[in-house]
């Protein structure tokens, strides 16, 4: 009885922890090629700075490319081919916060036909947007 009663109190507090995090926003977008460039298009809409982080995840987390977009500004970047061994790519994404949510970035990704598109629009302190794509 003793046991169990401790058991739900270490539940019970692992419960709590969890509910205080903000959960990660990631998003499945779809596949790239592993011997090809893409091109990154970020369109920044808010009145402050937005950044990108791009990153290769394969045996390693791999930053290739950290971008800052100025407000009311679009960029648009060249990521080299991901290369043998990279399993992920990622495009993590830090918006202005907006709690109206009537600004944001607009993410594009595109690599030859496929193209993947993400609106970003942070309505709480902190959000980050995470675009995940497989690397074939």
């Amino acid at each position: 009885m003793k046991r169990m009663t401790r058991l739900t109190y270490i539940l019970a507090a692992l419960a709590m922890v969890m509910m205080t995090t903000i959960p990660a926003q990631a998003e499945f977008k779809g596949t790239l090629q592993r011997d090809q460039d893409w091109l990154l298009e970020i369109n920044n809409e808010s009145p402050d700075s937005t950044t990108a982080t791009v990153y290769y995840l394969g045996k390693n987390l791999e930053v290739i490319e950290i971008l800052t977009v100025s407000a009311a500004e679009t960029i648009q970047q060249t990521i080299p081919k991901p290369g043998r061994g990279v399993r992920r790519a990622i495009v993590e994404v830090d918006p202005t916060f907006n709690p109206n949510g009537n600004y944001g970035a607009i993410v594009r990704v595109v690599q030859g036909a496929p193209n993947f598109t993400s609106r970003c629009i942070s309505t709480r302190e902190g959000d980050t947007f995470r675009l995940v794509f497989d690397v074939v």
